[in-house]
């Protein structure tokens, strides 16, 4: 389950219901720059995982508690190419 999404370089960020299980609340910018460059999925994070996307130029860093199974990614990624806010679909 999605328990946090991070953007504008991961100084911005949406908090869903679901409580992340890393204990940490430290966030460290190289963490999201790593992330962007890996072009992560499911990337231990702490006691949880990002998974990064880009969406209209936009950069997501996705934080979940479990690693995401290649459905539910491609899910994801239909769902979020599916909405007419995103200018073009991202990679």
């Amino acid at each position: 389950m999605i328990a946090k999404v991070y953007y504008n370089g991961g100084l911005s960020s949406y908090f869903t219901e679901t409580q992340s299980k890393r204990s940490s609340w430290n966030l460290n910018s190289k963490d999201f720059d790593n992330f962007k460059s890996l072009n992560a999925k499911n990337a231990c994070y702490d006691e949880a995982y990002m998974t990064y996307i880009q969406v209209a130029e936009e950069d997501f860093f996705i934080e979940h508690n479990e690693p995401f199974s290649e459905k539910e990614y491609e899910g994801l990624v239909e769902m979020l190419n599916s909405h007419k806010w995103f200018r073009k679909p991202f990679h």
